[in-house]
C-alpha cells in the first residue's frame, strides 16, 4: 500500500510540471530618473499558454497586468506620496485565442488593430518612456470584445468588434476597426480604420523598413478634424543606436503641436538596456534602465 501511495505521488509530481509545459511567464521592468524622480514606465508581468486541440485546431490565451517598481507591486504613485492599490488592474492585454485552417479568433481585452499600428510602424522609440511619442496620436484604442485574424497572400488581415470603453453598461460593437498588413518590396506597410459610435472615423497609415543598420518608421493618422504624423529613423552600431523621430498633432480647435524626441541606447545584454532620451515637445530628458524576462 504505501508503495502505492509513494508511485501515485511521484506520478502526480512528474505529471504536474508537464501539464504546464506549454504555460510561461514574461515581462518586462521600466524605470526612469527625470527632473530627480525615479518613475516606473508601465513595467509589466505576463502570463501566456496553449493547448492542441487536435485536428489542426489550438486554443492560446494571454493575461497581462502593470506592475510598479517603485511603489509596490500594482500600485500607483500620484507623485504627491500617496499610493492607491490596483493590484490587477490592467489597460493590458488579456485575451483567449481560438485558432486553425479558418484563422484565429480572439476573445477578451485587446488592443485594436489601429493601437497594432503604432508598434508596428517602428516609431515608438522610447517604448512607455517620455519620448515615446504616443501623445502625438488621435486614437490608440483597446476595449473588451472579439476579433477575426487571419493572412491571405502574404496581407494579414484583422477585423474586431468591442466596446470601446470597456465598461460594462457600454453596448457591444459600438467600436469596429480593422487592419490589414503585409510587406511589399522590402518596404512593411499598414493601414486600419477605426470607427466609433458618434465620432469621427479615424484613418492610420503605418509604414517601416529597415536597410543594414537603418530602421525608418512612419505613421499618418485622420479623423476629418485632426491629424497627426510621426517619421522616425533608428541607426544601430553594435551594442549602440540612436533613434530620432519627429511627430506633429495638429488639430482645428487645439492648433498645432509638433516637437523631436532623440533616444540614445546602450544594450548591456539581449534583455537589459539602459538610455538617455530627450522629448523635445515637453523639453524633458530622463535616463532610463528596461531588462525584460
Amino acid at each position: 500500500m504505501k508503495k502505492t501511495i509513494i508511485a501515485a505521488a511521484l506520478s502526480a509530481a512528474v505529471a504536474a510540471p508537464a501539464a504546464m509545459a506549454d504555460v510561461s511567464i514574461y515581462g518586462l521592468a521600466h524605470m526612469d530618473i527625470e527632473d530627480s524622480v525615479l518613475s516606473d514606465r508601465a513595467s509589466r508581468i505576463g502570463f501566456k499558454g496553449s493547448e492542441d486541440l487536435g485536428n489542426g485546431m489550438k486554443v492560446s490565451w494571454l493575461y497581462e497586468t502593470q506592475v510598479n517598481f517603485t511603489t509596490g507591486f500594482g500600485a500607483k504613485d500620484d507623485n504627491a506620496g500617496t499610493k492607491a492599490s490596483t493590484a490587477f488592474s490592467n489597460g493590458r492585454q488579456a485575451h483567449v485565442t481560438v485558432g486553425g485552417d479558418f484563422g484565429n479568433v480572439h476573445a477578451g481585452y485587446m488592443y485594436f488593430p489601429t493601437k497594432g499600428l503604432f508598434g508596428f510602424s517602428k516609431t515608438e522609440i522610447n517604448g512607455d518612456g517620455i519620448a515615446d511619442n504616443s501623445e502625438f496620436l488621435i486614437a490608440e484604442p483597446k476595449g473588451a470584445g472579439v476579433a477575426y485574424s487571419n493572412s491571405f497572400n502574404g496581407v494579414k488581415v484583422t477585423l474586431g468588434c468591442a466596446n470601446g470603453s470597456a465598461s460594462a453598461d457600454t453596448e457591444m460593437c459600438d467600436t469596429t476597426d480593422m487592419s490589414a498588413t503585409g510587406s511589399f518590396g522590402g518596404v512593411n506597410v499598414g493601414i486600419a480604420n477605426y470607427s466609433e459610435d458618434g465620432k469621427d472615423d479615424v484613418l492610420t497609415v503605418a509604414a517601416n523598413t529597415t536597410v543594414g543598420d537603418l530602421t525608418l518608421g512612419m505613421i499618418y493618422q485622420d479623423n476629418d478634424t485632426d491629424t497627426a504624423t510621426i517619421v522616425s529613423a533608428k541607426y544601430a552600431m553594435g551594442a549602440n543606436s540612436i533613434a530620432v523621430s519627429y511627430g506633429d498633432d495638429e488639430s482645428n480647435d487645439a492648433g498645432k503641436e509638433n516637437g523631436t524626441n532623440i533616444v540614445l541606447t546602450h544594450a548591456m545584454s539581449k534583455a537589459t538596456s539602459v538610455y538617455l532620451a530627450n522629448d523635445g515637445l515637453n523639453d524633458q530628458t530622463s535616463i532610463g534602465l528596461v531588462t525584460k524576462f
